[in-house]
């Protein structure tokens, strides 16, 4: 049930090391602290929470949970700079030499 339930949301780890190494290469190594941090936060949370309601059940879930929570945090931040690197390219402002 365990592999079951981690194998089948992997897609939320690859939105994490996706968002997360995007931000690396653009110089945003402390939005990764912070990412970091929102799936520790979310682990926490979800082990307190899922495992005392559903048992085991809820305990499968709380890596995916994390993953969920640092996939929307990382997606997010990557489209705000994303938007901020083309909008500073097309007035000029960027330097890419």
């Amino acid at each position: 049930q365990y592999s079951l339930t981690q194998s089948s949301l992997y897609y939320f780890v690859f939105l994490v090391f996706l968002g997360r190494n995007y931000l690396q290469g653009v110089g945003k190594s402390w939005v990764t602290m912070v990412g970091g941090v929102i799936e520790f936060v979310m682990r926490v949370i979800a082990c307190e929470t899922l495992a005392v309601w559903f048992g085991f059940t809820g305990a499968c879930f709380s890596n995916p949970s994390a993953w969920i929570g640092g996939g929307i945090f990382f997606i997010i931040v990557s489209i705000i700079v994303v938007r901020k690197l083309h909008y500073k390219n097309q007035q000029g402002l960027l330097n890419l030499d």
